[in-house]
Formats: C-alpha cells, sequence, structure tokens
C-alpha cells in the first residue's frame, strides 16, 4: 500500500508539473500577443502625431498663398513691374505645400507597409512560445561551440598577436562577430564590437 501511495503522489506531481509546464506556455503566448499590441498602439500614437504636425503646416501655409495672390492682384492694379515680383512666394508656396503632400503620401505608404509587416511578419514566420524558443536558444549555444575553420582562424590570428597590438575584424555579421568576442575570451583577451 506504502508503494502504491509513492507511486500515486509522484504521478499526481508529475501531471502537475506537465499541466503548470503547459500554462506558462499560454502565458507566455499572452504576454507575446499583449507586446505586439503594445507595439502596434505606439506604432499608431507616433503616426498619428506625425499626421497631426504635417496638417498643422496646412492652415499657415493657406493664408501665406492667400495673402500672396491678395497682393498680387493689388500690385497689379499698381504696377506690372511689382507684380511680376510678388508672384513667386505664391509659386514657392505651392511648390512647399505640394513636396509636403508628396511627403505624407510617402509616410503614409510606409505605414501600410509597417503594418503588413507586423501582421504577416518578416520572412519565414518561426513558432514563439516558451519550448520552441528554447529549442532555438539551446541549437544556437550548440552552434556556438562547435568547432569551424572560421574559429579556427580567427584563434590562430589572435594566437599569433603580439601582446598589446589591437586587430580589427571588418565586415562580420553578428554569428562571427560573436565567435570573435568568444575565442578572445577563451584566449584572455579583450574584445569590442564597434557597433
Amino acid at each position: 500500500l506504502d508503494e502504491v501511495a509513492v507511486f500515486v503522489s509522484a504521478t499526481a506531481a508529475a501531471q502537475a508539473a506537465f499541466f503548470l509546464l503547459v500554462v506558462e506556455k499560454d502565458f507566455a503566448d499572452a504576454e507575446r500577443r499583449v507586446a505586439i499590441q503594445a507595439k502596434q498602439a505606439a506604432l499608431s500614437e507616433l503616426f498619428y502625431a506625425q499626421a497631426m504636425a504635417e496638417s498643422a503646416i496646412i492652415a499657415p501655409g493657406t493664408a501665406a498663398s492667400g495673402a500672396a495672390f491678395g497682393s498680387a492682384s493689388l500690385l497689379v492694379e499698381c504696377s506690372k513691374v511689382l507684380a511680376a515680383l510678388s508672384i513667386w512666394p505664391a509659386v514657392l508656396s505651392t511648390f512647399r505645400s505640394t513636396a509636403s503632400a508628396a511627403m505624407a503620401r510617402v509616410e503614409a505608404d510606409a505605414s501600410f507597409l509597417e503594418l503588413q509587416v507586423s501582421r504577416k511578419g518578416r520572412g519565414e514566420r518561426k513558432q514563439s512560445d516558451a519550448i520552441s524558443s528554447t529549442i532555438r536558444e539551446i541549437q544556437r549555444i550548440q552552434s556556438d561551440f562547435q568547432l569551424d575553420t572560421f574559429s579556427n582562424e580567427v584563434r590562430g590570428t589572435l594566437d599569433a598577436l603580439p601582446a598589446g597590438d589591437v586587430r580589427e575584424f571588418r565586415i562580420l555579421d553578428r554569428d562571427r562577430r560573436r565567435k570573435v568576442h568568444m575565442v578572445a575570451a577563451e584566449l584572455g583577451m579583450v574584445s569590442q564590437s564597434a557597433r
């Protein structure tokens, strides 16, 4: 009877641990979704603020254009030379407002594309639950410790480096920069990324 009780309690503990893992996975997924929604809300607020800043320019621009048109009309009655000079501020204001409208269109297109990317994701979609991200992290760490030709070349270069000298590795992707830092740390050297 004691052995059965131990077996039942161990099974219950295993079930409880499994269900806690499932609940934690669901909670992590919910946190990720809330973070995505918060990011979208922040982007929406940013684009709203940009649109308000752009629209604030319209009223003074329209008033300046109207004033230039009125002064041009008045000066036509007074002098042909003054009228020829006074039309240029209105023309420049028209060009400026056209450029501003084109810029607002480009920003609207960029916000639409950002929304599409945030909905569809960039390239292949990765599973982002707790278990998948843990497996990806373990695979990344495992790849860091595998010997490859690049790590051996870096080790050889740093071994041959005289004390006090500096060696720069240019145009490296993130994974290779990481390997340079790891090899330097193994050799007891100090390394720093420029970006």
